[in-house]
């Protein structure tokens, strides 16, 4: 996997429509889709993607963890124990699996 945390605010800016709609979905409904398949070409980001939804929804100060989400972040926050653990990829409850190649 490349993909590492912090990501760079251009790549954060250039995916936020995505992450947007994920977000205000959850603040609409209250839940999130029980699967989210990500597509898209070699290298475009997409385990970076899933890396920085990942880490706001485990952030101790996302809109993930709040009664009232609106009042807070839609961005991990960075220094809660959760983000901090995944700064270091200490991640408990993250799996990744990626298709075999031919190679």
């Amino acid at each position: 996997m490349k993909a590492a945390l912090p990501l760079s605010p251009l790549f954060i800016e250039a995916h936020e429509s995505k992450l947007a709609h994920l977000f205000d979905h959850f603040e609409k409904s209250g839940s999130l889709h029980s699967t989210l398949l990500l597509t898209g070409a070699e290298g475009v980001g997409k385990k970076s993607f899933a890396l920085h939804f990942v880490q706001t929804l485990f952030c101790d100060q996302s809109i993930f963890h709040s009664s009232a989400p609106s009042q807070r972040g839609r961005a991990p926050c960075g220094s809660c124990k959760s983000c901090k653990q995944a700064l270091a990829n200490q991640w408990l409850d993250l799996f990744w699996f990626d298709p075999e190649s031919n190679d």
